[in-house]
């Protein structure tokens, strides 16, 4: 059985509780309410919230490519600079719900997602973490207390100071109402946890994006997350490289082509390598901008294949919809 890393006196939410029966999940501060805390959209004791636990805070994506994260980054979980750091490497902190993003960094910018405060409720925990009253299955509750713990032990890293607490508190990272002691004696339930214990995306502490996507797309792992919106700014990453390799070509080709106008005739070998490797520079040109276009065209149309997938199974919905009526129709 999963244990609960923390004491019922270090919870720092009190607004669930089991019922008498020990079969639902009820709230403490609201009783007619079978909302979730902060989610008004999922129903607690429904099916809903066994996706929702599932889909909030597991890592499938990452879990499965971590075989490769030596090629990325630090091999250790403890390689997370606090959030106070963060503002000193330059990095904007952004608040993200999408859990496969948290601890990814691009350029600039650093994603991290928030603590709910339903995960700070020792009555949540041991609802779902017993095998009588859980609403997940076992390997569910594995996957998805392990991706849970992961979280808390990577915000140990990111919550050292008061300042970082600060920070999480005007970042939106932390519950209102979270007091400072409290949460840093919360959170180091989770300190020591062994690696066992936690998802193996936690294994590892922060992710380099622009690396994660150069690797994926090599080992042919496909990830479904993307950070650029517009097309601009998804060509806009290849523009220095290429400017670096264009100049490169074109002083090379230049000298060539001064060395070539001396007419020294026993340099036959020179010119021939001369003539070649201008041969090869229009191939590559010719090449890296039959690649963009080619890119550029595979991004229309796996847009337009979205689109038209949407609008036929829309269709087909509405048609079998309309055949269901017609059929009552029939009966009646």
């Amino acid at each position: 059985m999963l244990s609960i890393p923390f004491a019922l006196e270090q919870e720092l939410s009190h607004q669930l509780s089991i019922s008498s029966d020990s079969l639902r999940l009820e709230r403490e501060d609201e009783p007619s309410s079978c909302r979730l805390p902060d989610q008004p959209n999922i129903l607690l004791n429904s099916p809903d919230f066994c996706e929702y636990l599932n889909r909030e805070f597991r890592t499938t994506e990452l879990d499965a490519f971590t075989p490769y994260f030596w090629l990325l980054t630090t091999p250790s979980h403890t390689n997370i600079s606090p959030l106070h750091h963060q503002l000193v490497k330059g990095r904007q902190i952004i608040l993200t719900e999408e859990p496969q993003l948290h601890l990814l960094w691009v350029y600039n910018s650093i994603f991290v997602k928030p603590i709910p405060r339903f995960l700070l409720s020792h009555a949540f925990w041991k609802f779902c973490l017993s095998p009588e009253s859980s609403p997940l299955s076992p390997n569910d509750r594995q996957a998805t207390f392990g991706a849970i713990r992961g979280l808390f032990r990577s915000y140990y890293h990111l919550i050292k100071y008061k300042s970082d607490f600060d920070l999480a508190s005007e970042n939106r990272l932390i519950p209102e109402g979270v007091e400072w002691e409290p949460l840093a004696d919360f959170l180091s339930c989770f300190a020591d946890l062994e690696n066992d214990a936690v998802s193996s995306r936690y294994n590892f502490g922060e992710i380099r994006f622009t690396r994660l996507k150069f690797w994926s797309s090599i080992l042919l792992h496909r990830l479904s997350f993307k950070f650029y919106g517009q097309y601009a700014d998804h060509f806009s990453r290849f523009y220095g490289p290429l400017l670096f390799i264009f100049g490169v070509l074109t002083v090379v080709l230049s000298a060539m082509q001064v060395a070539l106008a001396t007419n020294v005739q026993t340099w036959s070998t020179f010119t021939l390598v001369c003539r070649w490797l201008a041969v090869a520079t229009i191939l590559l040109v010719a090449l890296i901008g039959g690649g963009l276009l080619l890119k550029l065209l595979k991004m229309v149309g796996d847009e337009l294949l979205y689109v038209l997938s949407k609008a036929l199974f829309k269709r087909g919905k509405r048609r079998k919809s309309g055949a269901t009526k017609s059929k009552s129709s029939e009966c009646i």
